[in-house]
C-alpha cells in the first residue's frame, strides 16, 4: 500500500481523523468535503508517493505552498483550499501528479500556457522548469486571482515576474 517506509510513517503520524468532520468516517476511502467547498482527499489518493523524482520534490520545496495559501489555512496538509469565488489552491498531491508529466517533458526555453492561474503556485513551478529563456503564460478570468497570484509569486519568486518568465494575465 505504501511505496516507502517514510510515507507509511507520515500517514500514521498525520491521522486523517484530525481533519475529517465528525459526521464522516475518516478511514473510508473517499474524499470528504470540508468547509468552504474544500476537500480532504481520499486515503488511496494520498498514499501514493507524491514525489516520484528528486527534481519534483526539490521544486515543490523551492516553491513553498505557504506563500500561496490563505493565512488561516495550514498549507502543508493534503487538501485543496478554497480561495475566493469557488477557485482553489489544489492539494499538494494533486499538484505533484500534475507537475510530474510537465517535469519530464519541459525544458529550459519552452513556452507553456497555464489556464486558470488560481493562486499562482503552478505558474511559479512551471516558471522554474522553463527558465532562463522560457515563458509561462498564465491566464485567469478573475481580476482578483490575477492580482492575488502576482502578490503570492512576488513574496519569494519576484524574479520570475521581473524577468518575464512568468506572465499572469486576465482573459
Amino acid at each position: 500500500m505504501y511505496k516507502t517506509k517514510e510515507l507509511r510513517d507520515l500517514m500514521i503520524k498525520v491521522d486523517r481523523k484530525d481533519f475529517c468532520p465528525p459526521n464522516r468516517n475518516p478511514y473510508h476511502d473517499y474524499s470528504v468535503m470540508l468547509e468552504n467547498c474544500s476537500y480532504l482527499n481520499s486515503p488511496s489518493f494520498v498514499k501514493f508517493d507524491m514525489y516520484k523524482t528528486k527534481e519534483l520534490r526539490d521544486l515543490m520545496i523551492k516553491v513553498d505552498r505557504k506563500d500561496f495559501c490563505p493565512p488561516n489555512r495550514n498549507p502543508y496538509h493534503d487538501y485543496s483550499v478554497m480561495l475566493e469565488n469557488c477557485s482553489y489552491l489544489n492539494s499538494p498531491s494533486f499538484i505533484a501528479s500534475s507537475l510530474e508529466p510537465a517535469l519530464l517533458k519541459l525544458k529550459p526555453g519552452d513556452t507553456v500556457l497555464d489556464v486558470g492561474t488560481g493562486s499562482g503556485y503552478t505558474a511559479a513551478c512551471l516558471g522554474y522548469m522553463v527558465r532562463p529563456h522560457g515563458k509561462v503564460y498564465s491566464l485567469d478570468h478573475m481580476e482578483y486571482l490575477v492580482n492575488f497570484s502576482k502578490e503570492n509569486i512576488r513574496k519569494n519568486h519576484a524574479h520570475l515576474l521581473d524577468e518575464g518568465v512568468v506572465n499572469i494575465m486576465r482573459k
